[in-house]
C-alpha cells in the first residue's frame, strides 16, 4: 500500500519518537517525524519506490541510539496501462496481439510478465516502454474467453497486479452426417450446411455428398449452430 502505518513496541520510559523515513539506505536523505505515540501513519509517499525506516526513542535524559534496526516496504506498484487485444476474436490457430503501455514515474527497470488464464505466458525486457506488444499463440477454444493479463515487474521491488484484457476463440471440429430412408443408406445425397459459429459470425456456405454407406464426413467445421439440408433427386 502506498502510505502504510508504521508500527514499534514502545519503549518503557519513552514521551516521543523521532521517526525517520527516506529512500536511501543509509536514511541520509531522512528528517525526523516527531511522535507521541509508538505508530505513524505514512502519507505523501510515491509509487514504484523501497523506503526505509527507524525510529528512535525520546525522554527528559536525551534521544536514544537507534536501537531499533532499519526496515524497509515497498509502495504501491503501478500496473501496466492501456491493455488490449488485437483482435479480441479468433480462430484456433489463429494468433493476436497484446499491447499496453508502461505504467508512469517508471523508478529503475522494468520487465513484464504476461498471463494466460493465470499461467505464466512469458517475459520481455524493458525495451520499447512506451509501446509494449507480446503476440499470443496457440489459444484454445474458448467462448467465454481467454484471460490476458500483464503485470510490471520492477527491479528489486517486486511485481505490480495485473492488467487485464480478453480475448475469445471459436474452435474447428468434425460432422459426420448419415442419410438413410429408413434404414438404407443414401448413396450420392446433396447435403449442404448452412449456419453460424460461436463468434456469431456467419459460416460459408458448404456443399458435399454422401458415400457409399450414406455417410458425409465434414471435417474443420467451425464451431456453431448449423442448418442441414439433404436433396436428392430433386427432393429436399
Amino acid at each position: 500500500q502506498n502510505n502504510p502505518k508504521l508500527a514499534w513496541e514502545a519503549a518503557q520510559y519513552a514521551s516521543s519518537y523521532n521517526v525517520y523515513i527516506g529512500t536511501s539506505s543509509d536514511l541520509s536523505d531522512a528528517e525526523p517525524v516527531k511522535v507521541t505515540t509508538n505508530y505513524y501513519k505514512t502519507e505523501n509517499l510515491s509509487n514504484n519506490t523501497r523506503y526505509y525506516w527507524t525510529v528512535e526513542a525520546v525522554n527528559e535524559q536525551g534521544t536514544t541510539s537507534t536501537t531499533s534496526g532499519t526496515w524497509s516496504f515497498v509502495t504501491t506498484l503501478d500496473v501496466p496501462q492501456n491493455i488490449s487485444a488485437n483482435p479480441t476474436q479468433i480462430y484456433e490457430g489463429e494468433s493476436t496481439m497484446i499491447s499496453w503501455s508502461a505504467p508512469e514515474n517508471i523508478n529503475g527497470s522494468i520487465d513484464y510478465n504476461i498471463y494466460v488464464n493465470g499461467d505464466l505466458k512469458g517475459n520481455l525486457e524493458d525495451i520499447n516502454l512506451k509501446d509494449i506488444s507480446y503476440e499470443i499463440q496457440d489459444l484454445g477454444h474458448n467462448i467465454i474467453g481467454h484471460e490476458i493479463s500483464v503485470t510490471a515487474v520492477y527491479d528489486g521491488l517486486g511485481e505490480s497486479g495485473h492488467a487485464k484484457c480478453n480475448v475469445q476463440v471459436c474452435g474447428y471440429g468434425k460432422m459426420d452426417i448419415t442419410v438413410k430412408d429408413g434404414e438404407t443408406p443414401i448413396k450420392g445425397a446433396t447435403v449442404v450446411l448452412n449456419g453460424t459459429d460461436m463468434l456469431n459470425n456467419a459460416v460459408e456456405e458448404f456443399t458435399g455428398s454422401t458415400n457409399e454407406a450414406g455417410v458425409l464426413l465434414v471435417e474443420n467445421v467451425k464451431a456453431g449452430e448449423y442448418t442441414v439440408t439433404v436433396s436428392i433427386f430433386g427432393y429436399e
